[in-house]
């Protein structure tokens, strides 16, 4: 793979993995690095690192971007369990997670977003997925709902019910981009139903059901 003078955007470059794959890169002689990572001090402390350990490299060469790849863009920077507690927000992660997957809800997306700010060429995936998604206690959320289950059944009490409901449909592991698939002709198919957009790439990809990288390739054919 040709790097020279392309723009590469690792995503979780903040992490161990992912601040030794920026410093393997730059003997590649890439345009500029772009390091992600979930918090701004960790994006930050990552490049000055860097810097420190590459003076000759330009200035805007590391290049920090901070927040969620996982959710829209306005909730990136809002820690996870926050989300959950506030029902206006966690609606929006409901529908972005078990409503049909639209090219609205593609471009609202934070990593869609990071992508179409910096259009890289090359991304390079080092977010352990596995701590993103899959460590949410789904048992403990359907106990809650059981519970107010019980007792809406002796009192009116649906509000709570609403919100237990609605908590244990945000820690199901199906983010809205698995279950998306493309195909050679452009076409994006959702799970319930199919459209096609002119500004997706043709292009064939194969996706997984839980990595980022999944996602920023649909992010990339409809950013460009």
């Amino acid at each position: 793979m040709d790097i020279k003078d392309r723009t590469v955007l690792v995503l979780g470059g903040g992490g161990l993995v992912g601040s030794a794959i920026c410093r393997k890169l730059v003997d590649e002689k890439p345009k500029r690095i772009i390091l992600t990572s979930l918090l701004r001090s960790e994006a930050e402390e990552a490049v000055r690192e860097l810097r420190e350990e590459f003076p000759r490299t330009p200035s805007q060469f590391f290049v920090p971007w901070w927040g969620n790849i996982f959710v829209r863009h306005e909730l990136k920077d809002i820690r996870r369990d926050e989300i959950i507690s506030d029902p206006a927000s966690r609606e929006m992660l409901i529908d972005d997670t078990l409503a049909e997957l639209t090219e609205r809800t593609l471009r609202r997306s934070s990593i869609f977003k990071l992508i179409e700010l910096f259009k890289p060429e090359i991304i390079v995936d080092c977010i352990n997925s596995a701590t993103a998604i899959a460590y949410q206690d789904i048992f403990q959320s359907a106990r809650r709902v059981r519970q107010q289950i019980k007792r809406n059944k002796r009192s009116d009490n649906s509000a709570a019910l609403r919100s237990a409901t609605e908590q244990l449909l945000c820690t199901l592991y199906t983010p809205s981009s698995s279950v998306m698939s493309s195909s050679s002709t452009g076409r994006c198919t959702p799970s319930r139903r199919q459209f096609t957009s002119k500004s997706v790439r043709a292009e064939p990809a194969v996706w997984d059901s839980t990595s980022p990288t999944r996602t920023a390739r649909s992010a990339l054919r409809a950013s460009f």
